[in-house]
């Protein structure tokens, strides 16, 4: 069987994203009912694994190691972050 799998992510409010899971395939190949099944599974495990590390974020927020670390890839998101917090601070004080 051939076929694509595309995970997708959008943040929401705080501490919730919205999940996108797209999988594509040929429909020539015979085996709806395997793909079902590991697809189901698929998407449980990214859940279990999703929900797993919301809670180990959610437990270390009030201590010293729970402070957010950025990379160096991170920088690009986080100046627009920065940007973005900026913007709607001065929008709510005028």
């Amino acid at each position: 069987m051939n076929g694509c799998y595309l995970w997708c992510s959008t943040p929401s409010v705080a501490n919730s994203c919205h999940f996108w899971w797209i999988l594509s395939y040929d429909h020539a190949y015979q085996g709806h009912a395997q793909v079902a099944e590991i697809w189901n599974k698929a998407i449980q495990e990214d859940i279990d694994v999703l929900e797993a590390i919301q809670r180990s974020i959610d437990w270390s927020m009030d201590r010293v190691e729970g402070r957010e670390m950025l990379v160096a890839a991170d920088r690009p998101v986080a100046a627009i972050r920065r940007m973005l917090s900026k913007a709607v601070e001065a929008e709510r004080t005028t």
